[in-house]
């Protein structure tokens, strides 16, 4: 069994709910490719243990499903926050493409 976590509109914001995710793939696509560099960040994670934003990227793989393996680790583990969260993931709503990035 795997912690899901709920998709928020695609309104270019960073997600403020815990448990919650932003597809962030084609957000940063436009700008990478004007960078050349890679596109390595697939979502911002709202950390349903200690709510803060946290992105997950290319140490990750998600699947067409929106399980996502490896397990996922809270970066957040230091004091003040001090966060345990660490469970096998899935996202919710994955496969559709998100919002592209705002022009300025």
């Amino acid at each position: 069994m795997s912690y899901v976590f709920r998709r928020v509109a695609d309104d270019n914001d960073v997600p403020t709910e815990r448990g919650t995710y932003r597809r962030i793939i084609e957000y940063w696509a436009d700008h990478c490719a004007r960078k050349g560099v890679a596109n390595t960040y697939w979502a911002e994670l709202c950390c349903p243990g200690c709510g803060i934003v946290g992105l997950l990227g290319s140490n990750h793989v998600v699947a067409a499903d929106g399980s996502v393996s490896p397990s996922n680790v809270c970066p957040f583990d230091e004091p003040p926050t001090s966060c345990t969260f660490h469970e096998n993931i899935s996202l919710d709503d994955w496969a559709r493409p998100a919002t592209p990035r705002r022009q300025p």
